[in-house]
């Protein structure tokens, strides 16, 4: 094994426990080391609206959850993190 593992993966790989259901992220290391399932659980989204009774379609919508002041930390934080990445490139 070239890394160690921590969580409840490094304990399955550590012969802590036998088995654990998870959505694990599996890669080519991680398939050498245990056996994975295959996954029998799909769930789906879906959205149902009635148009037929709309007038016209509010684009603004997904704006009335937050208040002004949520919106201001949202749009520092992605400002400060846009200036992050600039720097580290």
């Amino acid at each position: 094994m070239s890394r160690t593992y921590s969580g409840i993966f490094g304990a399955i790989v550590d012969d802590q426990y036998d088995q654990a259901s998870s959505a694990f992220q599996r890669n080519l290391e991680r398939d050498q080391l245990l056996d994975f399932s295959v996954g029998f659980i799909y769930v789906s989204t879906y959205y149902v609206m009635d148009v037929s009774k709309a007038k016209s379609l509010d684009w603004t919508l997904y704006l009335r959850p937050f208040r002004a002041d949520t919106w201001y930390i949202i749009s520092t934080t992605l400002s400060k993190t846009n200036d992050m990445v600039e720097w580290i490139h």
